[in-house]
């Protein structure tokens, strides 16, 4: 995470937020050498938000502990597996209409 002074971002706002939006690199903003406010993407917010809401529900965090103890048994379908599955699953519906 970078840091700024507010006097750098006032007169650099454009810039950091271009690059804030590109990079997704959040930017921390000082007042007189302390941390005040951060400045981030809206995907990035949208996606911490949610996160967040996730984690609150004890079913979808339950949900996610399974998935990684499944993980952590070698219980996963890859890339390749997944592509092949689709694929099988397309023909089958293409030769059922």
């Amino acid at each position: 995470m970078k840091t700024e002074s507010l006097a750098h971002v006032k007169a650099q706002l454009s810039a950091l937020v271009d690059e804030v939006v590109h990079t997704h690199e959040q930017v921390t903003v000082t007042r007189n050498g302390k941390p005040v406010v951060v400045i981030l993407a809206v995907e990035d917010l949208n996606s911490l938000q949610e996160t967040v809401e996730l984690l609150a529900d004890p079913q979808a965090r339950a949900r996610v502990e399974q998935g990684r103890r499944e993980i952590a048994r070698g219980h996963y379908t890859d890339r390749d597996e997944m592509a092949q599955l689709m694929e099988e699953r397309r023909r089958r519906e293409a030769a059922a209409e």
